[in-house]
């Protein structure tokens, strides 16, 4: 769960990424409609007469009109609500799709595609991917699970798993370090390394993003979080590709 309260080590990174993102100008907060009681006390103070069953009927009146604004006050509540939550589901639809098209991107890639203009909204993007994703050196990776694998490729999840696990520890891998352990084809093999990394030579392998440096200092506690779920996946990915 990411908490929208963002503290102040991130406020200047949150905007730096909305200043990259933002394709208009920030969103203009909903004007607070005039208080119920505002609107009775002024009919009220017109009502005022003379003869007691004109007052009475002033009196009835001031309810009326009280009531009618605070229905109105809650129907306007009621569709910023709604033009809130659907926002947020449009948002989470373009990120499980820029996530999956891309395969690895980092967080301000993904925002600026989206087209983030507030920090709520970055908080949404940031649920989003951690729930389709895995941090790994501070950008984010298409789950595997998340993949376009049949039944009969599931060792290719499997593969994918224990190479996000690999780059989670160092940014470059050799092609001998996976090829007995994987057991895959050399095409499969191959095409599981270009998801992630890029050639750099001879059987050597580079992550494909740099270290997003600027994410993980910013947001320690869900890189800790996935570097943790990461360790854990790697302790049975050995055991389950032996078999």
């Amino acid at each position: 769960t990411v908490d929208h309260h963002f503290p102040v080590s991130r406020t200047r990174y949150l905007d730096h990424v909305m200043e990259v993102s933002a394709r208009k100008p920030g969103a203009v907060p909903h004007s607070k409609p005039p208080p119920a009681s505002a609107a009775a006390a002024a009919s009220g103070g017109d009502s005022k007469v003379s003869m007691e069953g004109e007052q009475e009927g002033g009196e009835e009146k001031d309810k009326q009109e009280e009531a009618i604004n605070k229905n109105n006050n809650l129907q306007q509540q009621q569709l910023h609500h709604d033009d809130v939550k659907t926002s947020g589901q449009n948002i989470a639809r373009k990120v499980e799709k820029l996530i999956k098209q891309a395969k690895v991107a980092s967080f301000k890639e993904i925002c600026m595609r989206v087209g983030v203009s507030r920090r709520e909204e970055i908080g949404i993007v940031l649920e989003k991917l951690q729930m389709d994703a895995m941090n790994v050196q501070g950008n984010w990776v298409v789950r595997s699970g998340n993949e376009n694998y049949s039944k009969e490729q599931r060792r290719h999840a499997l593969a994918r798993n224990y190479l996000i696990c690999l780059f989670q520890r160092n940014r470059f891998i050799h092609k001998k370090q996976v090829v007995k352990i994987l057991k895959l084809d050399y095409e499969s093999t191959l095409r599981i390394l270009k998801d992630l990394a890029t050639c750099v030579g001879k059987g050597k392998w580079e992550f494909r993003k740099q270290t997003d440096v600027e994410f993980i200092k910013h947001y320690p506690e869900v890189v800790k979080e996935h570097a943790k779920k990461i360790a854990e996946l790697e302790k049975n990915m050995l055991k389950i590709l032996a078999g």
